[in-house]
């Protein structure tokens, strides 16, 4: 599966991105890195394979333009199913 993150201002990057782990000083591993930055910063994580996609959110952290971003990204990539988790903080 291919991971992006949207951010809160909706901006997409990948998943694994050496940018976003250096701006949020990271010294956890990279795997852990999207979730981390789902459940505290208001990131997105959405993963597609061809077969449809797995979007990761925390609903009290949800930016509007986050969400329009991550609509887009669903459009886009979830053409036969796709699964939602959320994360309502504990």
């Amino acid at each position: 599966m291919n991971s992006q993150l949207v951010d809160p201002t909706g901006k997409v990057w990948d998943a694994g991105s050496g940018q976003l782990r250096m701006m949020f000083h990271a010294r956890i591993d990279s795997s852990a890195l999207p979730d981390y930055l789902v459940r505290n910063h208001g990131y997105v994580e959405v993963s597609h394979s061809q077969n449809g996609c797995l979007v990761r959110f925390a609903p009290g952290r949800l930016k509007y333009d986050c969400y329009v971003t991550t609509i887009g990204l669903i459009e886009e990539h979830c053409k036969e199913r796709g699964s939602l988790v959320w994360y309502d903080g504990q």
